[in-house]
């Protein structure tokens, strides 16, 4: 996998920026409300072209196109374009690779992600059950970049089997669930390189409050196979996160989210992010690593 590439000559205005045109030779320039800092940009040459290149430019157009509707030389605008790229108020438009993602899920939180994954552009989704058999889920994953587990509630003998295969194939994983009137976003594995989702569920049991009553609540889930359904705004929220992250696993060759679980909180109106770390003895990840010269490892 390569990281997003740039395509042509195009350019387009970039997303996000307040821009107040102050004349045809002057803008002001701010990143919303909250940005450190803004800036003034002023066209020195007094062409009278600057604030109508900028409005002219919020979709992907090139020099002589615009030169053609401005009815000027494409030298000025060129000149202009340069600057506005050079003070990062114009982009050029990324030609996204394509990503295939199977996604294993069941419930609400899974009918919600794939009709956002469907929707995103330069994305292929495959779906299965999360009851299907052990068989099929490790048939359909090597043909893919991606595998997101999504559930209503946490399934630990899916995750673990699902993570289990990500390192016999090679295949990153995405875990995302809801947790009671919380959503879990997380661990993102890349199997040799990071994490792996049994050294987060080590972790997570270690920092538990009432670890012993969480291990028999767990094992009753894997137990009896009960099921519950998240609320319908609950299954939307976790799917916009997961959808971001799935975003970013396109747009890099390693996600910002590896080795990181994002927690939301919705009764606190909360988000906490929490690092993931290797375990050195890992029952799961540690057969895949080099091996480590130290005494103790």
């Amino acid at each position: 996998m390569s990281d997003t590439q740039q395509t042509s000559n195009q350019f387009h205005l970039q997303s996000g920026l307040h821009l107040l045109p102050q004349g045809d030779d002057e803008i002001f320039v701010r990143a919303g409300s909250r940005a450190a800092f803004s800036k003034v940009i002023r066209d020195e040459q007094g062409r009278h072209l600057l604030t109508h290149v900028v409005q002219s430019s919020i979709k992907p157009t090139d020099v002589e196109s615009l030169a053609a509707r401005l009815n000027t030389s494409n030298d000025d605008v060129q000149a202009i374009v340069n600057r506005l790229l050079d003070e990062g108020v114009f982009v050029r438009p990324m030609q996204q690779r394509e990503l295939h993602v199977l996604l294993i899920s069941d419930g609400r939180i899974g009918s919600a992600l794939y009709t956002t994954l469907e929707a995103m552009n330069a994305t292929v989704v495959s779906r299965l059950n999360a009851s299907s058999d052990l068989e099929e889920i490790e048939a359909a994953m090597p043909d893919v970049g991606l595998v997101v587990v999504s559930t209503d509630m946490l399934r630990p003998r899916l995750n673990n089997d699902v993570n289990t295969l990500s390192y016999e194939i090679g295949v990153p994983v995405l875990y995302v669930y809801a947790d009671g009137p919380d959503v879990q976003v997380g661990p993102l594995v890349y199997p040799g390189e990071t994490a792996c989702y049994a050294c987060f569920e080590v972790q997570d049991e270690g920092a538990r409050h009432l670890r012993d009553e969480f291990l028999v609540f767990k094992d009753d889930l894997a137990r009896t196979g009960f099921s519950s359904d998240t609320a319908p705004h609950i299954a939307a929220m976790a799917a916009a996160w997961a959808a971001l992250c799935v975003a970013d696993v396109q747009a890099h060759e390693v996600s910002r989210l590896a080795e990181r679980v994002v927690r939301i909180e919705t009764q606190r109106f909360e988000v906490a992010s929490h690092r993931v770390l290797q375990m050195p003895r890992c029952p799961q990840c540690s057969r895949h690593r080099p091996d480590l010269q130290h005494t103790f490892l």
